[in-house]
């Protein structure tokens, strides 16, 4: 009978929550927006905000907080509330920086019913149980969502930064340029060879100048690699023009025991371009 009773008045608190919601959600912001402001980054911020306090509302009234299901649908929630935010452009901390405010509200609220419902302490302590974590899930799946647009922008910004640290320009009809600026690294030796294979072919090239002026040190790995490079272009029928060799990188090159001879190698950009048996037209 003790349980029933407990149970009812917990129930009571979910019921009266969600009959004023609206005025929770209204009263949490107002300490951080005027809300008679129409802006859309006001009125976003009340929506998301009374959603999530009429599904809390919502638990407590069906005392099934510890469910997988209760869990779910608020991983839903928060997911579909930030997507939502991302969608419209939101920041992150319109509606997280709202948190506190709305959990201070919500037992502003449970404090004022406390005693027409005749709480106890064992009451206050179960709402406290299903609230918290709640409010904890909700705050979990909405920050994951910009936490994986976040990451997915910097993989795509860093891949498009890879793409263009191997760029291949057309000079003329079949003749390209491939300059190399910084470290070579292994990543960049095999974005090389994939770049210069499927470039090479598109822009029908004939020859391909390799500048390894910006190039002030490879190690005896990316020597290989770029040794590798020159030959699959060869077996294409394109032949590597390399310029611009530093004193360290021949250096490498000739301490592997690689014969450069049959490899066309120029000074510079100028006597490369001089020396190709085609002219632009």
């Amino acid at each position: 009978m003790v349980e029933n009773v407990k149970f009812r008045n917990v129930q009571e608190v979910g019921e009266s929550i969600i009959q004023h919601f609206e005025s929770i959600a209204t009263q949490s912001l107002e300490t951080q927006y005027t809300l008679n402001d129409n802006s859309v980054l006001v009125q976003m911020s009340l929506e998301t905000t009374k959603r999530l306090v009429y599904h809390i509302g919502k638990v407590i009234q069906s005392d099934d907080h510890a469910s997988n299901g209760t869990k779910t649908t608020m991983q839903t929630l928060s997911r579909e509330e930030g997507e939502k935010a991302l969608l419209d452009q939101q920041l992150i901390s319109t509606v997280v920086s709202a948190i506190p405010y709305i959990t201070r509200q919500l037992w502003e609220h449970i404090e004022e019913q406390s005693d027409a419902l005749e709480l106890s302490v064992t009451d206050v302590f179960y709402i406290t149980k299903t609230i918290d974590p709640l409010i904890g899930e909700f705050v979990q799946g909405y920050t994951k969502v910009f936490m994986e647009q976040a990451e997915d922008n910097f993989k795509s910004f860093n891949d498009k930064l890879t793409q263009m640290s191997v760029p291949i320009i057309q000079l003329f009809d079949g003749v390209g340029i491939c300059p190399i600026i910084g470290e070579l690294d292994e990543d960049r030796a095999q974005l090389l060879n994939k770049k210069a294979l499927e470039e090479s072919k598109s822009l029908r090239l004939n020859y391909l100048i390799l500048d390894l002026s910006g190039v002030a040190l490879i190690d005896t790995q990316i020597s290989r690699h770029l040794m590798e490079v020159i030959q699959s272009l060869k077996l294409m029928g394109v032949e590597v023009v390399m310029t611009g060799l530093s004193a360290e990188v021949a250096m490498t090159i000739t301490s592997l025991g690689i014969d450069m001879s049959p490899y066309a190698i120029k000074q510079n950009l100028q006597q490369a371009v001089e020396n190709l048996p085609i002219r632009p037209k």
